[in-house]
This record gives C-alpha cells, structure tokens and sequence, in this order.
C-alpha cells in the first residue's frame, strides 16, 4: 500500500465483498485476523551487504504516560545497542496507524509500537539488546506489553 487511505478505498474493501466461497469459509475458522497498518519512525543500518536470513520482531505498548522517553531512549540508546549484535543487518521502528478485526472476534487491539531487525543468523549470546529488556530497568509497568518472534529464512525464492 502506498498510504493508510487504501484501506478504506472501493477497490480495497470491495475484496471481501468479492471473496470466493472458499475465502469467505476460511475466514471466520481463524483464530486471529488482522489488517494493521503501521507508518514508518525510523530505520538503521549497517554499511555492509549481507543477507538476512533471520528477522526478530518485537511488538510493544507503552504506556502513554514513558511514550516520548521511550521514543528517545530507543534513537538515542538503545539502536546502538542492538547495532552491536553479531550479525545484525538493520533495525526498522514502526507506530500502529490502524487495525482492523477481519475475523469477527473481539481480538484485542495489537501493541503500539513494531521494531524489527534483519539478522544474518539467529541470535544467540549476548542478543538481548534486541529485545529491549534493557527499556524497562527502573521502568517497572511501563510496558503492558510485548510479544518478541523470531523468523527463519527457510526457502528463498529467486526470480528466473
């Protein structure tokens, strides 16, 4: 998508109005499904070619009241803390725009804030920077909370 106004246009929401069967069948049998769109804070990288073969996400709420310290401590701090991670690639921050509940269950609303990094491999030692555990000493309930997945490249896919 190139903006957030997509997902309110005709084309986009007709799609589900236009689902096959097989579509309109699958959706209510999922246990979560979300359409979130989240705007770009801020990206960083390293200056060399690698190919990330492991993505970490870490999803976040803060609570409203450490938002803009947070937001501080993550560009100030914390990004040259993860940079530092053997194999790191580059860290991208987002901010939840939108969401919505495609399933029809009352799903809780997913955290605020989305970081993620692209890793050469999957972390290991000293890899805790990138799950920013380091934010909440002295910070206790400022997170309500944080969901951290690890992704593997299992199978790439390149064009003929």
């Amino acid at each position: 998508m190139d903006h957030a106004e997509v997902a309110t246009s005709e084309a986009y929401t007709s799609l589900m109005q236009n689902a096959s069967q097989r579509e309109k069948d699958l959706i209510p049998k999922t246990e979560s499904l979300q359409r979130r769109i989240y705007s770009p804070v801020s990206a960083t990288a390293n200056n060399h070619s690698h190919n990330a073969n492991v993505l970490v996400t870490v999803e976040m709420q803060v609570d409203k009241e450490h938002e803009e310290t947070f937001n501080h401590w993550y560009e100030e701090e914390h990004i040259s803390k993860v940079s530092s991670v053997p194999g790191w690639i580059t860290s991208h921050k987002f901010k939840l725009f939108d969401y919505k509940d495609l399933s029809g269950k009352s799903s809780k609303p997913p955290a605020s804030y989305l970081m993620t990094s692209q890793m050469q491999s999957k972390p290991e030692g000293d890899a805790e920077p990138l799950y920013l555990s380091d934010w909440e000493e002295g910070r206790a309930g400022s997170i309500t909370k944080r969901e951290i997945r690890i992704f593997k490249l299992h199978k790439e896919f390149v064009k003929p």
